[in-house]
C-alpha cells in the first residue's frame, strides 16, 4: 500500500515602495513539507542460493520526507540596478527496508536471509545562500551572482554495519553580459556552475543480488558532479524573423558514471 503525508505549504510576500523613487523593496519567505511511504509484501518461489526453488516472503518498505524553507530579499538601486539575496534550507530523508525470508520446512517458519536483506537510511541537508546583482549601463545589460551551498550527507547501511558521512562546501558563480549592437543586433556571454548530486540509490553500499547475473552495489563515497558551462551567442532580429548563432563549452568535474566489471570465471557482471 501507499500512504502520503499531505503537502504543508506556507508563503508570505511583503513589498515596500520608496515614495521618492517609486522603486520596490521586496521580502518573501516560503516553507514546504512533503512525505510519502510505500510498502509491498509478497510471496514467491525463488532459487535463493542455487539449491532449487524455495518458498520466500519478500518485503519492501520505502519512506521519503522533504522539507524546504527559504527567504528572499531584493533592494533596488536607482539608475544602477537591483541586488537580490536569499537563504534556503533543504532537508531530505530516505529510508528503505527490504528483506527476503525463506521458508524452513523443518521448523515451519520463515528465516530472514541477510544476503538479500538490508535497512538503508539517507539523510541530506543543504544550507544555501546567494546574492545576485543585475542592471544596465549604456549598451550593456549584466547579471552576476554567487551561491554558496553547505551539504551534509549521512548514509547508513545495516548490511555494511557502518555510517558514511560526506560533508562539503561548494561555490557557484554565474555571469551574464549582453551588448546591444546597432541594427537590432546583440552579443551575449554567459558562464554558470551547477551541481549534480548522486542519488540515494547510487550511494547505497548494499550489494543487490536480486539479479543473479548482474550484482549491483553503490558507492557511499561518491562526490557530486560539478558542471561548468560557457556560452557566447550572436543574435539579429528583423521584422520578419531572427537569426541566432552560439558556441558553448561544458566541462564536468567528478563525473558520475556506472562502472561494470565481469568475473571471467562465473560470467557475472
Amino acid at each position: 500500500g501507499q500512504r502520503d503525508w499531505p503537502w504543508y505549504w506556507s508563503s508570505t510576500t511583503h513589498v515596500e515602495t520608496d515614495p521618492r523613487t517609486g522603486s520596490d523593496t521586496g521580502k518573501s519567505a516560503a516553507y514546504i513539507c512533503f512525505g510519502r511511504a510505500t510498502g509491498k509484501q509478497f510471496g514467491l518461489w525463488l532459487d535463493v542460493h542455487g539449491a532449487g526453488a524455495q518458498r520466500t516472503d519478500s518485503k519492501v518498505i520505502d519512506s521519503k520526507q522533504s522539507m524546504v524553507a527559504q527567504a528572499d530579499f531584493s533592494w533596488p538601486f536607482k539608475k544602477i540596478g537591483k541586488l537580490e539575496s536569499g537563504v534556503k534550507s533543504t532537508l531530505r530523508q530516505v529510508d528503505n527496508d527490504q528483506s527476503i525470508s525463506y521458508y524452513q520446512e523443518s521448523s515451519g517458519t520463515y528465516l530472514e536471509d541477510p544476503l538479500f536483506s538490508d535497512v538503508f537510511s539517507y539523510d541530506e541537508q543543504v544550507l544555501a545562500a546567494y546574492s545576485m546583482f543585475s542592471g544596465k549601463w549604456s549598451k550593456f545589460e549584466y547579471n552576476a551572482g554567487l551561491r554558496a551551498e553547505q551539504t551534509l550527507v549521512s548514509v547508513y547501511s545495516k548490511q555494511a554495519d557502518n555510517t558514511f558521512d560526506n560533508d562539503y562546501l561548494k561555490f557557484f558563480p554565474s555571469v551574464f553580459i549582453k551588448y546591444n549592437l546597432k541594427s537590432k543586433q546583440e552579443v551575449q556571454f554567459s558562464y554558470s556552475r551547477r551541481i549534480n548530486r548522486p542519488d540515494s540509490r547510487q550511494l547505497n553500499p548494499f550489494t543487490d543480488f536480486s539479479d543473479s547475473l548482474s550484482i549491483r552495489t553503490g558507492n557511499p563515497y561518491l562526490q557530486p558532479e560539478l558542471i561548468n558551462s560557457f556560452e557566447v551567442s550572436y543574435a539579429r532580429n528583423w521584422e520578419g524573423g531572427s537569426f541566432t548563432s552560439s558556441v558553448y563549452r561544458r566541462h564536468t568535474d567528478d563525473l558520475i558514471s556506472r562502472y561494470r566489471s565481469v568475473d571471467t570465471t562465473s560470467g557475472i557482471a
